[in-house]
């Protein structure tokens, strides 16, 4: 008997229902009243947003709303402070304020009655932006500085402290705000 599974043959249990094509997936069920979201983002890497225009969007077929920050509750803030927790994710809550912190952030969502719809009325809300100067290098700014800050199971990750404001952002494939600096910027 192999001991290893390295180069055995290994028998699928859905793989018959897949390839014939009567295995059902998550999106083979339709559930009454389920509606469907597109985001809209950002096209700067660094600012803020002072105008969104969402009217033509809101007429087009099938949209139900636009959400953006101008319209919604404060929603809940994860306490998740990335010292003594290591759930991967973003802190501040989406639609939090104006502000951009990375190229691509979701600005706004059009929710539709179908998935086809919001992604189409999506290119129709207009942003308008405040666009300022985007971090590039190491140096670009020095009251923003970069902290290196080693994790236990993890290895290192970086935050781009702003001396400023008090904030600290995980620097990966984009900027994601993540807390008070007081930790990071000691190099705990």
């Amino acid at each position: 008997m192999a001991t290893t599974v390295i180069g055995q043959s290994v028998n699928r249990i859905d793989g018959h229902k897949k390839v014939t094509g009567q295995a059902d997936y998550a999106a083979d069920h339709h559930l009454d009243g389920l509606v469907h979201g597109y985001g809209v983002m950002s096209t700067i890497a660094n600012g803020r947003v002072v105008g969104i225009d969402a009217s033509a969007a809101q007429t087009a077929p099938g949209v139900l709303a636009v959400l953006h920050h101008g319209n919604i509750v404060p929603l809940y803030r994860s306490s998740n402070d990335f010292e003594t927790q290591t759930t991967v994710g973003e802190v501040r809550p989406p639609f939090e304020d104006d502000r951009i912190y990375y190229a691509g952030q979701f600005v706004a969502l059009v929710v539709a009655k179908t998935f086809e719809q919001a992604r189409d009325a999506a290119p129709l809300v207009k942003v308008s932006y405040q666009e300022e100067k985007p971090l590039v290098s190491w140096s670009d700014d020095r009251k923003r500085v970069i902290v290196r800050v080693d994790g236990p199971a993890d290895g290192a990750a970086y935050y781009l402290v702003d001396q400023d404001k008090h904030t600290a952002s995980v620097i990966g494939s984009a900027y994601r705000v993540v807390g008070a600096a007081r930790g990071a910027a000691s190099g705990r």
